[in-house]
């Protein structure tokens, strides 16, 4: 293992543990070539040692620590100690580190010394991340004490949450940037970025000479490529491949509107970001760069919707919002209650994710048949068995015997049976006949028999190719020989040949069949794989809870454990039993929307399976003002406050003044979400929320006095009474209030 590889571990173990504890640890900052390369704590590939605390440095300019766990490159460990008084305000604090020492039985030389305690594992099966875990869980809560005992402030072990943050944000970005860094190589694929360029006038101040890209702000990586001290485009492409491993191609810096595609979309990706940035509609323009990459320019003027884009690909696209009562059975698959003739049973019903899945990975063995359904062949629906075993124990033998396996009629044989008269002489006269007298005398050879799966889907398709035989020697003996023209692997919607889902009974004649999509399954250019892309769209992701609702499954989507993949991995499902894998041609986009959950607070295990881009306020697609407000400038103003506040992750999204016309549709855009958000983010601090909006005309202020007693009071302002002066107000007070 590498150093970097420890890095990334220690990383994950750190954050579990924060997580658990909400107790903040020492990350890097500033160095911004080591935190570009991954070393996210001390230590670097030549040193050969990872360094990492729990706690902060021991000061600004030494970066000594006082508490180290220390892991080798040879996964050796040790707890490093090391102390020295650097004010004399801290030399009170030295009976704390000696009770620390005592306490890990080492003893104490001098302040200058590092104290080393190696760390020997005891049992095969401990490794440095059980040794590290066990430091955290176990040594650090009995250090805290200690801390506690001798009077020893938070503020002196600990980062405090805002700087812990800081530093954390930094890390994910540049997480983010090296992830999406290997859709763009180069060398490997052509795959380029959509970027805005800076520009230089002047080099080195001479007049004349060739203008060089300083930023390139990337659309489809969510941080900035800075080459402000770069006087080449040479240079900075050198630079760029040692720093990021990848070659990275530029923009001509003599043709400044230049565009570049982006033609690989990673499997697993979120759009993350505050409210009202548009991250649910970029979802649509996402999926389409999957589902027709050859045709998005033309496709996305008429698909603006999930809806559009449902209807346009049916079944290949899935939709589903997720919040806290949503679970494992919902998304997977559970048990559904099911109340028929009052009685009630159970049955296993799949969830979204498990349905688009088999979608996916449905395969289809393929008979050339050459079918003409345009003709006056009747087509059948039959179901074989019904749910559960006695559908899998029906569809077995009739695969074994080329047959059609009818349960009903018992062991009676009908072979001379020519009418329903006559079959009701040995049934009675009931559903059963009926039945009978469809599979022996009304089926006919050269029919067409769709075997359905329930009332939504259909598993194979067969002709009819001999008469009603009775089976003297099977279990179920009434059967009719059929050529089967196709069986799929995982069942295929019904909705995909008919306009309506099949009808409960055993045997009957469709009507809504659409012989044009069926005839497309009767092909011999029918493809045996199924290579077509299937998206699953996941809205509010981080609104759930994501080890209850993946369960087993979230190791499965990561793409190298995937269907076909060299690390493939399936899992026995808890309720049908059946083996289960996520396929290679499902991507999964998510939305998460910061305002409600810090990305550092985000579920380790989905974190580290998804590519993450921000989508952050975009004023310029705030393309009109409104009866002389400069709705750009007040959104920017307004979110440039937030900022100082609150953070970043609560500003206000351009969306909710796009399309703003005129002074009435503005003052409802305030009314029915801006306001309710900033009421929101500030927990009702109205006054607060004044200095947003720099100024008190959405809420004004009154002291309201009984006896002694004062209290400010702030009333909200009837906005339907506010002018655009009242709009203007709020940018054009920028330079007072800030």
């Amino acid at each position: 293992m590498n150093t970097k590889e420890i890095h990334e571990k220690a990383f994950g173990v750190y954050l579990r543990y924060y997580e658990s504890t909400k107790q903040t640890f020492y990350l890097r900052k500033n160095k911004t070539k080591e935190l570009i390369n991954g070393y996210w704590f001390q230590g670097k590939k030549e040193n050969n040692y990872v360094a990492t605390s729990p706690f902060k440095p021991a000061d600004n300019d030494n970066k000594t620590q006082r508490i180290c766990f220390v892991i080798k490159n040879d996964k050796s460990c040790c707890l490093e100690f090391s102390y020295r008084a650097f004010t004399t305000e801290e030399e009170k604090y030295q009976d704390f580190y000696k009770s620390v020492l005592e306490y890990f039985d080492i003893s104490f030389g001098s302040l200058k010394n590092r104290h080393i305690k190696k760390i020997n594992y005891s049992s095969t099966h401990q490794n440095w991340e059980t040794e590290l875990q066990k430091f955290l869980h176990t040594d650090v809560k009995k250090i805290i004490e200690i801390a506690k005992e001798h009077n020893v402030p938070d503020e002196y072990l600990f980062f405090s949450d805002q700087e812990f943050e800081t530093r954390r944000s930094a890390i994910n970005k540049i997480q983010i940037v090296l992830k999406q860094m290997d859709l763009y190589d180069a060398r490997s694929g052509g795959f380029k970025i959509n970027a805005n360029v800076h520009w230089h006038f002047k080099i080195l101040g001479r007049e004349g000479e060739k203008s060089y890209p300083t930023k390139a702000i990337t659309k489809n990586i969510a941080s900035e490529i800075d080459l402000a001290n770069e006087y080449s485009t040479r240079q900075a492409e050198s630079n760029l491949k040692s720093i990021f491993g990848k070659y990275v191609g530029f923009i001509d810096i003599n043709d400044k509107g230049y565009t570049m595609t982006a033609s690989k979309q990673p499997l697993n990706q979120i759009l993350y970001g505050p409210p009202g940035t548009g991250k649910t509609y970029s979802t649509v323009e996402k999926a389409l760069k999957i589902l027709a990459p050859d045709d998005y320019e033309l496709q996305k003027e008429s698909i603006t919707s999930i809806g559009k884009l449902k209807e346009k690909f049916t079944h290949q696209v899935e939709f589903v919002t997720f919040h806290q009562s949503f679970s494992y059975e919902d998304f997977v698959e559970g048990l559904k209650a099911k109340t028929e003739n009052g009685k009630i049973s159970y049955e296993i019903e799949n969830g979204v994710f498990k349905e688009i899945c088999n979608n996916a990975s449905s395969k289809a063995e393929i008979t050339n048949v050459g079918i003409d359904l345009k003709t006056d062949i009747t087509i059948w629906k039959m179901s074989l068995g019904s749910k559960g075993d006695t559908a899998k124990q029906y569809f077995s033998e009739a695969e074994e015997s080329d047959s059609l396996v009818l349960g009903w009629g018992e062991l009676v044989d009908f072979t001379d049976c020519k009418n329903r008269e006559e079959i009701n002489d040995k049934l009675g006269n009931n559903i059963k006949a009926s039945q009978v007298n469809y599979f022996k005398n009304e089926m006919k050879i050269g029919d067409i028999v769709i075997i359905s799966d329930g009332n939504y889907k259909f598993k194979a398709i067969a002709e009819i190719t001999g008469e009603y035989y009775f089976d003297e020697a099977s279990e179920l003996p009434q059967k009719r020989k059929i050529k089967w023209l196709q069986k799929f692997s995982n069942s295929r919607p019904v909705l995909e040949i008919s306009s309506k889902n099949f009808t409960q009974t055993t045997i009957n004649k469709p009507k809504h069949i659409d012989r044009g999509k069926l005839q497309a399954y009767l092909t011999d250019t029918q493809s045996i794989d199924n290579n077509k892309p299937y998206i699953l769209i996941i809205d509010e992701i981080n609104r759930g809870n994501i080890s209850r609702i993946f369960g087993e499954l979230i190791t499965l989507i990561e793409p190298s454990k995937r269907t076909e993949e060299e690390e493939e991995i399936s899992v026995k499902l808890p309720y049908s039993k059946d083996d289960f894998s996520v396929p290679k041609n499902l991507y999964i986009i998510g939305t998460m929307n910061t305002a409600d959950r810090s990305l550092a607070l985000m579920d380790t295990a989905l974190r580290r399976r998804f590519d993450f881009i921000e989508m952050m306020p975009d004023v310029g697609l705030i393309t009109n003002d409104c009866g002389g407000v400069n709705l750009q400038e007040m959104l920017e103003t307004i979110n440039q406050r937030i900022e100082v506040l609150y953070d970043r992750e609560h500003t206000i999204g351009h969306s909710f003044l796009m399309g703003i016309d005129n002074l009435e549709q503005l003052r409802n855009a305030f009314k029915n979400k801006i306001l309710p958000l900033l009421e929101e983010y500030f927990y009702d601090d109205f006054e607060k929320i004044n200095l947003v909006l720099g100024n008190d005309s959405f809420y004004k202020k009154e002291t309201k006095q009984v006896g002694e007693i004062s209290k400010d009071i702030y009333q909200k302002q009837d906005i339907s009474e506010l002018n655009a002066e009242y709009f203007i107000q709020i940018y054009s007070q920028k330079a007072d209030t800030e």
